[in-house]
């Protein structure tokens, strides 16, 4: 329950900080990994893109010990585990407990929605919702959002891929709403592209 309630609130704890966000995630993917070796369930880690992802993984701490600064380079590396972890918690999560999901969808659709629209109000107004200013910086305004610096639209990208995967799936698979997913597509597209990250 505490891995379904960390991975809800993810994009919030994101908004709050890059700290919040990679503490949150990488706590589940902890979490995950010692309940499933608990209740010995080693099913999960044989999916293929799993294990596509693990192969990827180690090619990346083998070609760390190629770089100039290897100490750095595994520092970097050797971390990456927790995403394919946590996505591997997300897609169990989806599979046994698709109102979790959905609920986790809902979370994610709403911040997503509220950036983009601060964004948008920023562009157009100069300031956004919540009174922060555009940045001028490389001779453009840059789009920062309620953030401190300029990451909106990284943030946005970040955060949109299982949205964008969702609704991509609901138009070629299900033939579903194809024109609110396909506006809800371009309308991050645009913020994304109007915000200069």
């Amino acid at each position: 329950r505490s891995c379904i309630w960390l991975t809800t609130l993810l994009p919030l704890f994101i908004i709050a900080g890059r700290g919040a966000g990679d503490s949150a995630l990488t706590i589940t993917a902890i979490l995950f990994v010692l309940l499933s070796s608990i209740k010995r369930d080693i099913q999960p880690f044989k999916e293929e893109w799993f294990l596509f992802f693990i192969s990827f993984w180690v090619y990346m701490i083998v070609r760390s010990f190629f770089a100039d600064d290897i100490s750095l380079a595994l520092k970097k590396s050797i971390p990456i585990i927790r995403y394919g972890l946590f996505a591997l918690f997300f897609h169990k999560l989806g599979m046994n407990k698709p109102n979790s999901s959905k609920n986790i969808l809902i979370c994610l659709s709403t911040v997503v929605a509220f950036l983009a629209i601060d964004g948008y109000v920023q562009f157009f107004r100069g300031i956004d919702i919540l009174g922060m200013p555009s940045v001028y910086a490389g001779g453009y305004h840059r789009l920062t959002g309620p953030f401190t610096k300029m990451a909106l639209g990284s943030i946005i990208s970040i955060l949109s891929f299982p949205l964008i995967y969702y609704c991509i799936h609901q138009i070629l698979k299900q033939k579903k709403n194809i024109t609110l997913n396909s506006t809800f597509c371009f309308v991050l597209y645009f913020i994304i592209m109007l915000s200069g990250d």
